[in-house]
């Protein structure tokens, strides 16, 4: 490490704190030699005196700091000290300034905490340019500017513009009436310069209603949706979400506490204002503050205004923001035209309500307001498109379908309107090829159109492609680090992939963030079900049922951790009721009724298999999806009880009603273990699962394990015990869908191959491992595969003489 050029600065004067790695001194001293030349005070951790209190003296330097540089490497991005500097200095509401020497993406701590804040990349300039770059950045006004910012940070000024802002509103009303629009203010600010590479972030504060009229509460949200709608367009600004926003809004005390969650999310500038009346009508103050500096870069009021003309004079508000916060003025685009909500007020009112309830996962009082919003206004599209989404996200996708046909081929859309409706309408008819070609236009002219990524995610998961769509979940997720929605799918996706540790990481963080959501809690459930932590499970469940009493999806779970628990009684009666409540989606109802037939398989009374399906056989018919599964599980029931033909006669009814495109891979691997039990060739079945491998280049190798597996089992039952131990130990290494007898019959072919030791352990860890149950969800259809292996064991053991070890697991098993 090169000697230090020189000492850190100590006075009372303006001055920045470096935050570095030491390994990088060669590049950074240069950088701060060229700074302070230029007459800029710089503290850096040469300032710590010899057997100082290192915390102390570091923390006492940021918190008077005026502003942080944050050098960017290898080293300072992976650096523990570092990151606890930044997270203190913006704790502080200290303007943290960014700046790369080396290409390298930020570890997820810090990329959540910085947000999009932007950066100066040494790599894009020659030595002397890049020090000139970041001198002009930092000293943007010079003593002046920094005099603004020391003024504000000891006096609070930020605050008193905002009092001042109240306690004057009736002077202003008054002003605002006699001579219209008050001007932009020219203050001083930390320049903030918009591009296409380092867009400016946004958030929106709904306008507080401040006129004498209840009835105008909520359209501080409908202008500031507007204001989010006209603003996304640009390609220079992110729009936070109003998901997001609230859970700011809700978890500040304070203007103080709220300016800094906004600027912890690395938000550059605030909209916010005020409804008031004057002369009968409204009068809107709007603010943007610049929160770097803490300081309004505009303050207007729009005076004498209808409901109508606010609504009108929104695209007039959002040019005055764009030109506040120098975002180049491009082609206007409204998604939601200003004129048509002007001239729909009452379902503009009942669309932004349902907005409301859906973002906090209320979907059933979200469908009320929208499709109240229909009936007064049925050519409001964009509503329509919304309520479909709501159908289909509690599984009416029958429903959505027709609700979006219902938008006509040449409705009034625009641009944006139209992706987001076509793409829907091939996600909804299972083309998401041509769904995720139709979003990444989408995105390609809209880069952070969130609902865009969400649904570009979803259709990339819901086509198999979990790696795409959880890379597009982390993208969002670094745009909006705290909204509900993403940190739900995100940890939903890595669980469902297998990356425990990073959905831990999310989920943790939803559950922090928000404890109330029923939701979190649930899907930390799910979470904890895979790493095979039951007990955890069964609390996360239990909380979100405190939470709400009527989450099914929380029901669900807590139904299956009680199958996994041996609570067979308590599981039954908890599928059972989510079965037979007609209020609840469909598929809600299905998913209970396969999983009521699995548990009733695992306690060996198959006769009432077909009574547990039966409720709900007219949805599985309707579903479509699930009509071979049907016959499936009803084929093993009968198989269970020796009926041997009329299992085959299920089974050629699943393959009849599998949808088209699917692979009968179950129902010929069944028929081929019927075929084989009964000593009978197995090749027509093997050949035919052959057809339906897929190729050597991907690692799922169901058809050969089914296949493997057939042979083994048939030359176990001919004797030639050898052949067979290789035959199902290859079924058993090979990765892909997991039938559960495979260890089990090669735990019976090592016992009878004399290998009596390792056939024990074998099917031990089948009878009492949890692993093949969780391995990616929770099969409850393995728990009679468990019993099973119970049973064998006994089998095993008594065969050695230890008939009470025998009695006592049969005994477990019942």
């Amino acid at each position: 490490m090169e000697k230090r050029p020189f000492e850190a600065y100590r006075g009372d004067d303006p001055y920045i704190f470096v935050s570095y790695a030491h390994a990088d001194s060669e590049t950074v001293y240069p950088l701060l030699i060229s700074l302070r030349e230029r007459g800029v005070n710089i503290w850096y951790d040469e300032g710590i005196e010899p057997g100082s209190k290192w915390r102390e003296e570091l923390s006492s330097a940021i918190e008077h700091a005026d502003k942080v540089l944050f050098v960017v490497s290898k080293k300072s991005a992976a650096s523990v000290n570092c990151e606890r500097e930044i997270d203190y200095a913006l704790s502080l509401t200290v303007p943290v300034q960014v700046v790369y020497i080396e290409n390298v993406e930020l570890p997820s701590a810090l990329s959540f905490s910085l947000g999009s804040h932007q950066a100066i990349t040494k790599s894009h300039y020659g030595d002397d340019a890049f020090q000139q770059k970041v001198y002009d950045v930092i000293t943007k006004g010079d003593e002046k500017l920094l005099g603004v910012i020391k003024k504000r940070r000891n006096k609070h000024s930020g605050l008193w513009v905002l009092a001042a802002a109240l306690i004057l509103a009736p002077a202003l009303i008054v002003l605002a009436i006699r001579s219209g629009p008050v001007e932009t203010i020219n203050a001083p600010s930390i320049e903030i310069t918009p591009s296409v590479e380092e867009p400016i972030r946004i958030a929106i504060k709904p306008l507080e209603n401040l006129s004498d009229a209840n009835e105008n509460d909520w359209m501080g949200e409908g202008v500031a949706n507007l204001l989010r709608d006209q603003l996304s367009s640009s390609r220079y600004a992110v729009v936070l979400s109003p998901v997001s926003w609230s859970s700011i809004n809700d978890t500040s005390d304070d203007e103080t506490e709220l300016i800094s969650n906004a600027r912890r999310i690395g938000i550059d500038y605030l909209v916010s204002g005020e409804l008031l009346t004057a002369n009968e009508n409204l009068l809107a103050a709007v603010r943007v503050t610049n929160l770097r500096a803490g300081i309004d870069v505009m303050s207007q009021t729009y005076p004498d205004l209808t409901p109508k003309d606010l609504v009108q004079s929104t695209t007039r508000i959002a040019l005055n923001i764009k030109q506040a916060m120098k975002i180049p003025r491009e082609e206007e685009l409204q998604t939601l035209s200003a004129d048509f909500v002007a001239e729909n007020i009452a379902a503009y009112e009942a669309y932004v309500n349902g907005l409301q309830h859906y973002n906090k996962f209320e979907y059933e009082e979200a469908e009320k307001n929208i499709k109240t919003a229909l009936r007064i206004s049925p050519d409001f599209h964009i509503a329509r498109f919304h309520l479909a989404d709501i159908l289909n996200t509690t599984s009416r996708r029958n429903e959505a379908r027709e609700v979006l046909a219902a938008i006509p081929a040449d409705a009034m859309l625009d641009a944006r309107e139209r992706f987001y409706v076509d793409g829907y309408e091939k996600m909804l008819d299972g083309e998401y090829g041509e769904a995720i070609q139709v979003y990444n236009k989408l995105l390609a002219e809209f880069p952070y159109e969130i609902e865009a990524q969400q649904l570009l995610a979803r259709a990339y998961f819901d086509s198999y492609q979990e790696k795409e769509s959880v890379k597009v979940l982390k993208g969002l997720h670094i745009q909006e680090p705290e909204n509900p929605h993403v940190l739900g799918a995100l940890g939903y996706q890595l669980t469902s992939i297998g990356e425990l540790d990073e959905a831990r990481e999310v989920l943790s963080k939803y559950v922090d963030l928000y404890p109330d959501f029923p939701n979190a809690w649930e899907l930390n459930g799910a979470l904890d079900l895979r790493t095979g932590d039951v007990a955890a499970a069964k609390e996360d469940y239990q909380k979100a049922l405190e939470l709400d009493a009527a989450f099914t999806p929380a029901k669900i779970g807590l139904a299956k951790t009680q199958a996994l628990a041996g609570e067979r009684g308590e599981a039954a009666a908890g599928f059972t009721a989510i079965r037979d409540d007609e209020t609840l989606p469909p598929r809600n109802r299905i998913d209970a009724a396969f999983d009521l037939a699995h548990i009733t398989r695992a306690a060996e009374t198959p006769e009432n298999i077909e009574s547990a399906l039966a409720p709900v056989r007219d949805l599985i018919s309707e579903e479509v999806v699930r009509g071979g599964l049907y016959w499936y599980v009803l084929a093993q029931a009968e198989a269970d009880r020796g009926n041997r033909e009329k299992a085959f006669e299920h089974l050629e009814n699943g393959v009849r009603d599998t949808p088209q495109g699917g692979v009968p891979t179950r129902f010929l691997h069944l028929r081929g273990v019927l075929k084989a039990n009964a000593g009978e060739p197995v090749d027509a079945e093997t050949t035919e699962l052959a057809q339906y491998r897929l190729p050597d280049d991907n690692p799922d190798r169901t058809e050969d394990k089914a296949i493997a597996h057939l042979n083994g089992l048939y030359a176990l039952k001919q004797g030639n015990v050898k052949n067979a131990t290789t035959e199902l130990r290859n079924a058993v290494d090979q990765y892909g869908y997991e039938y559960g007898v495979y260890s089990i019959d090669l735990a019976r072919a090592l016992f009878a191959n004399g290998k009596r030791n390792d056939a024990v352990a074998m099917i031990e860890k089948a009878r009492s491992s949890n692993e093949s149950l969780l391995s990616g969800e929770v099969r409850l259809d393995l728990l009679w595969h468990r019993h099973r292996a119970g049973h064998v064991q006994a089998e095993f053991l008594e065969s050695m003489g230890r008939d009470r070890q025998a009695k006592e697991i049969l005994g477990s098993i019942h």
